[in-house]
């Protein structure tokens, strides 16, 4: 938590009318539980090949950086980014 507000992942984005189920992060403000906004980190490329339960990359890692004010962020797949809390830009960390 940072300034009040809670980031969390968000899971089941399909659900919710988004593109992809995994990927998002969500800011909650704690005082209210009214969630704020949503943001998509990373592309999840469904390939109708694989089986349902293996599609989808969630997030695995979560930690905020308060210094640089950016979450750090980890999927299933190893891949790393690094979520802007200004901006809501998102840049791929080195592995």
């Amino acid at each position: 938590m940072l300034e009040g507000i809670r980031y969390e992942e968000l899971r089941g984005g399909k659900g919710r009318g988004l593109p992809q189920n995994g990927g998002y992060i969500v800011a909650i403000e704690e005082a209210s539980g009214r969630e704020l906004w949503i943001a998509k980190v990373y592309d999840v490329v469904y390939d109708e090949a694989v089986e349902d339960d293996k599609r989808d990359a969630y997030i695995v890692h979560l930690r905020a950086d308060r210094a640089r004010r950016v979450l750090l962020i980890e999927n299933e797949r190893r891949e790393r980014y690094a979520l802007n809390l200004r901006d809501r830009t998102v840049e791929v960390s080195a592995r």
